[in-house]
C-alpha cells in the first residue's frame, strides 16, 4: 500500500502521495468526519437528503442558481439553495463546474463519470476526452480561460488540458490519492491549491508539476479549496470549520461558522455569496463574504 504523506499541522513535510490504492483510507476518514461533526450551528437554510456530499457550483450569471453534486446525481436550486429539486442524471458527481463565460454549460466529474451538459443540466452527454481512466476526484477549469483545465485521475495522476477538457497531458503522477479539489489561480504559469484529506492543502507554483504543502495550513482535514478571483480569497473547508486566505495559503483565518465545511462554493457574480454543506447534509450561505450566515 502506497504511503501517505504525513497530516499533522507541524510535520507535513512531505505533501506528494504515489497515487492508487487508498480506499480503506477515505472509508475510516470519511467515518471520523462523522464523529468529529461540530455540535454547533450557524442557521442552517436547508438539508439536502443525500448520503455524502462533494460538489456545490454556482451560476456566473445568477447567484441564486446553486447546483449540487453527490454520489447519486445532482440536485439544482433556483433559490438560492433554500429548496432542492433532482436532474435527470446518474452518476457521481465529485466536481461541478461551469465555465465563467457560458453559464448555460456544467461539466460532471466524478467516479467513471466525465459528461458536459449545454442546457444548464437538463440533457447530458459524454465529454470528448484521452483521460487513461475517469475515475476523477477533482475537475477544474480556470475561472478567466476556461479552455485551460486540470483534472485528477486515481491512479494516474495530475492532467493539464489547453482546449478545455477535450485532450489531456500528465502533469505529474505522484500524487495524494485522497485530493478532493482543485482551485487555480490565474496567471502565467497558474497557481494551483489541492485538498486532499490525507495531506491537508497542496501548492503548485508552475501549473501542476510540482507541489508543496502549505504549512501551516488550516486545522482539521480538508475536503474542500476554492478561490476566487474578484476578492483575490482563498477558501478552504476542513472538518474544523471553513477557513480564508487573503495571501495565497501563507496565513489563514477561521471564519465564524459553528459547523464543518464539508463542500465550499462561491459565487462568480457575487463573491460575498459563499454557501457550504457540512457532514450532516445542511446547507449554510452567506452574502457578506463569511461574516455572517444564514
Amino acid at each position: 500500500m502506497p504511503a501517505s504523506a504525513k497530516r499533522g499541522k507541524q510535520g507535513r513535510n512531505i505533501w506528494i502521495w504515489v497515487a492508487g490504492g487508498g480506499l480503506g483510507i477515505l472509508v475510516l476518514l470519511a467515518l471520523a468526519i462523522a464523529l468529529n461533526s461540530s455540535e454547533g450551528g450557524s442557521g442552517p437554510i436547508s438539508q439536502v437528503g443525500t448520503r455524502d456530499f462533494h460538489s456545490l457550483a454556482l451560476s456566473p450569471a445568477d447567484p441564486n442558481l446553486v447546483f449540487y453534486g453527490h454520489h447519486g446525481g445532482i440536485l439544482r436550486s433556483n433559490d438560492g439553495g433554500r429548496t432542492w429539486q433532482p436532474l435527470d442524471v446518474q452518476g457521481d458527481a465529485m466536481s461541478l463546474v461551469i465555465p465563467t463565460g457560458s453559464p448555460e454549460t456544467v461539466y460532471m466529474a466524478g467516479h467513471n463519470v466525465y459528461q458536459i451538459s449545454r442546457d444548464g443540466g437538463e440533457t447530458w452527454e459524454s465529454a470528448q476526452n484521452n483521460l487513461p481512466g475517469l475515475d476523477i476526484h477533482a475537475f477544474a477549469l480556470s475561472p478567466t480561460d476556461s479552455q485551460k483545465a486540470y483534472a485528477f485521475v486515481v491512479g494516474f495522476g495530475i492532467f493539464g488540458s489547453e482546449d478545455g477538457g477535450n485532450t489531456w497531458d500528465l502533469l505529474t503522477s505522484n500524487f495524494s490519492g485522497a485530493t478532493m479539489a482543485l482551485a487555480i489561480v490565474p496567471g502565467n504559469p497558474e497557481i494551483l491549491f489541492a485538498a486532499a484529506m490525507d495531506a491537508g492543502i497542496g501548492r503548485s507554483d508552475d501549473g501542476g508539476k510540482n507541489w508543496q504543502a502549505v504549512n501551516p495550513g488550516p486545522e482539521g482535514m480538508a475536503w474542500q479549496v476554492d478561490y476566487s478571483p474578484e476578492t483575490e480569497f482563498l477558501y478552504a473547508g476542513t472538518d474544523s470549520g471553513l477557513y480564508r486566505s487573503a495571501d495565497l495559503g501563507n496565513t489563514w483565518t477561521k471564519l465564524d461558522l459553528e459547523s464543518n465545511a464539508i463542500v465550499v462554493g462561491i459565487s462568480p457574480l457575487n463573491p460575498n455569496v459563499l454557501l457550504v454543506v457540512n457532514s450532516r447534509g445542511e446547507v449554510f450561505r452567506s452574502e457578506d463574504g463569511g461574516v455572517s450566515w444564514d
